[in-house]
């Protein structure tokens, strides 16, 4: 079933690429699948995190799974951070993967590829860490042999 939610309003996914088959893992669906079956409301038609308030018939609200997520950085002894940068970290993940940025534009499903690549940036990993390293040793190397000679 495709369907949207924004602001507790149910309506059509918002672009063509929302609304194509998303892929997951056998091991994550077994944990989704696990975690509704747990549920109060494991009906065909119920979210997988169902809002009590709605009995299952609504997901729970984006300020809901905002405070739970605050309450569990507090726990963490670590800073707030938004729902969104788990999008931001799932892209550092597959770049850090050497995942093809095509891939990534469709995993991230982003229409448009320019998105993929300026808004959730490259991010500094070990990978860019060691180039940068070994251009360094390789300048560094060159300007002492010219110096020497």
């Amino acid at each position: 079933m495709r369907r949207a939610v924004v602001k507790q309003i149910t309506s059509e996914v918002k672009t063509v690429h929302s609304a194509k088959p998303l892929s997951l893992d056998a091991r994550l669906l077994e944990v989704l699948k696990a975690h509704k079956q747990r549920s109060d409301y494991t009906e065909p038609g119920d979210w997988v995190f169902a809002s009590p308030d709605l009995n299952g018939k609504m997901p729970r609200s984006y300020t809901c799974f905002y405070e739970k997520l605050g309450r569990a950085c507090q726990d963490a002894g670590i800073k707030h951070v938004s729902a969104h940068s788990f999008r931001h970290s799932y892209r550092a993940w597959l770049d850090e993967l050497g995942t093809p940025i095509s891939v990534q534009q469709r995993a991230m499903r982003h229409g448009d590829i320019r998105v993929t690549m300026n808004v959730y940036g490259d991010p500094v990993n070990d990978a860019l860490r060691d180039a940068s390293s070994k251009v360094a040793e390789w300048a560094i190397g060159q300007s002492l042999t010219k110096s020497v000679s």
